[in-house]
């Protein structure tokens, strides 16, 4: 069982160079390698509509939904992973 929200659901995915737009990259300036966990095969972009975050979500979604597999969730929203069946479940 993991439980990752925000941040936590985004370590989970196989890189988090990604969510560069989300974060402060210059609060950690020596930081190279962008490499997560890898416990999913896809990229999770939490806080669509959120009045704060949801801007930076808009602009990865548009940056990367041609070249990565993006699951995108508000924050009422979870995914839910069962063998290989994906779902995102409205809370």
């Amino acid at each position: 069982l993991y439980i990752g929200e925000s941040a936590g659901a985004i370590a989970a995915c196989p890189d988090i160079g990604y969510s560069a737009e989300m974060d402060e990259p210059g609060k950690a300036p020596e930081l190279a390698d962008y490499t997560g966990m890898g416990l999913v095969d896809f990229y999770v972009v939490p806080h669509q509509g959120h009045p704060d975050m949801g801007p930076a979500a808009k602009t990865i979604i548009e940056r990367y939904s041609s070249k990565l597999d993006l699951k995108v969730i508000d924050d009422h929203q979870a995914i839910l992973i069962e063998g290989d069946k994906v779902s995102i479940l409205q809370g």
